[in-house]
């Protein structure tokens, strides 16, 4: 086994990890309302971008009025004051939007979560298109919180980049904001790539350009669902990208998210991965509506108006987490959180179709970047 030469402290952990997510499991088949790990928090749906496969940025040219609803800061405060009981086993808040750089009180916001909530990991994502305001901010950020992570979109290349995201002239933008966070001293920095019919054939093209900078490189299909103000798709991608797909996903075979969606493409697997949304993680919409994931728009309850626990361990959460129990779907956003928590499948899929070379020097690999 390959557990073997570890040390004693590591076949401890691993022996944890695997009882915690025992319990989680049996709390998952029962229906037990769990304390939240995973938040995603939008914090706005104020948008720069006019990109092709979100529409969040015609939230408020259709109702100019809903942007009165976001949560101010007052509220975000009150919410995880209030709350720290509920919240004291979060592990990573995730900012999104929209585009949270966007939000003229961004800093005071990531300072809240720091200062009352110091044990939890802060990442911030961004589309990239503000350089200037990016370089503001994360300089202010960084003072009080070094260890931030970013994300950063990059859908093609130039020409095909600008023509997804709706800007002129934001392939160059974005390639200057992850400079200028390289040049800050932003540690964990990746790039995400949305595949569309549009960009499909440039993958790899785009893997190049990110792993030249030095940053990890992450590309998944198109989500769609409320989160994006896009109704939900019965196919998230034409029949026609499905072999290039196949072919960039072959090449991660150390991959655990890409190589198991490769797999269900060429119907050697199914999803076998319990999804724990709406009862470990959760999205925080920017007017407070609680949600089980990025894909469902049931709403569990209002944080303006009730406490964490009272939503969470309420009946309407109880009967989404049991729908929930019937999903197949293999976005990152949702497969990721669970895999952490649940190692089972993950496990299986090491031992029985991994390339474990390919496993372990993408580990190392990220280690590095961290270094």
């Amino acid at each position: 086994m390959f557990l073997t030469n570890r040390p004693i402290w590591a076949k401890v952990s691993s022996s944890l990890i695997f009882f915690s997510a025992l319990i989680l499991k049996l709390k998952r088949l029962f229906l037990l309302p769990v304390k939240p790990i995973f938040l995603n928090f939008a914090i706005t749906y104020v948008c720069n971008g006019r990109c092709l496969m979100c529409d969040n940025w015609k939230r408020y040219r259709e109702e100019p009025e809903k942007i009165k609803e976001e949560l101010t800061f007052a509220q975000i405060g009150r919410f995880v004051k209030n709350n720290k009981d509920w919240l004291g086993n979060l592990k990573h808040i995730g900012l999104s939007g929209g585009e949270p750089l966007l939000r003229k009180d961004l800093v005071d916001i990531i300072r809240l979560f720091r200062e009352e909530l110091p044990w939890v990991k802060v990442g911030l994502q961004t589309n990239g298109l503000l350089p200037q305001p990016a370089q503001k901010v994360l300089s202010a950020i960084l003072a009080f919180y070094p260890e931030l992570s970013l994300a950063v979109s990059l859908d093609g290349l130039e020409k095909t980049h600008d023509q997804i995201r709706g800007v002129k002239g934001g392939y160059a933008r974005v390639i200057k904001t992850i400079k200028i966070a390289q040049e800050l001293g932003v540690k964990e920095i990746s790039a995400g790539m949305t595949v569309t019919e549009k960009n499909y054939e440039e993958i790899m093209d785009v893997k190049k350009i990110v792993e030249e900078f030095g940053l990890e490189f992450a590309f998944y299909p198109a989500d769609s669902g409320d989160y994006y103000h896009r109704k939900r798709a019965k196919s998230l991608f034409p029949q026609k990208i499905k072999e290039s797909l196949l072919s960039a996903f072959a090449l991660f075979p150390g991959d655990y998210f890409r190589d198991n969606f490769r797999l269900q493409l060429l119907g050697k697997r199914q999803r076998k991965l319990p999804c724990y949304s709406g009862l470990t993680s959760f999205v925080i919409d920017p007017y407070g509506e609680v949600k089980p994931c990025v894909l469902r728009n049931e709403s569990l309850g209002n944080i303006k108006n009730e406490p964490l626990q009272k939503i969470l361990t309420g009946e309407k959460a109880k009967k989404i987490r049991q729908e929930i129990k019937k999903c197949s779907c293999w976005s990152l956003c949702e497969v990721s959180t669970s895999a952490i928590l649940d190692p089972w499948d993950v496990l299986f899929w090491f031992l029985f179709y991994a390339n474990k070379r390919k496993f372990w020097q993408g580990f190392k690999e990220k280690q590095l970047r961290l270094i």
